[in-house]
């Protein structure tokens, strides 16, 4: 599991360092579906350094953050979705394909043809 799920389960926010590789941006991911602030997605190392330490020293903020995570069903938020959603995109990126499937398709014939 991701430890990032593990901790807001139980209503401790944390820091993400979010990088160019697409497994950097899951967690970033994750804290924008829980509504948490952009200050928690660090994009250096400098950020995040800033950010942790925000989070230890403002006791209210962390609080406020705990209570929002608390209050939110994360579970919902995290765990459900709309899969039709994923669906539609599926479904428009294979309409998309089609067009030029068959035009390879009467390419490759042509070429057949006159060879």
């Amino acid at each position: 599991m991701n430890g990032v799920v593990d901790a807001v389960r139980q209503g401790l926010p944390g820091v993400c360092l979010s990088g160019p590789e697409v497994h950097s941006h899951i967690d970033g991911g994750l804290f924008r579906r829980l509504r948490l602030p952009e200050a928690l997605i660090a994009t250096g190392y400098e950020a995040y350094i800033r950010a942790t330490l925000r989070l230890v020293e403002e006791h209210d903020w962390r609080e406020m953050l705990q209570h929002q995570l608390q209050d939110s069903d994360v579970e919902q938020v995290l765990f459900e979705g709309h899969p039709e959603k994923f669906a539609d995109v599926i479904s428009d990126v294979w309409q998309q394909h089609l067009p030029f499937d068959a035009a390879s398709e009467r390419v490759g014939t042509s070429q057949r043809l006159s060879s």
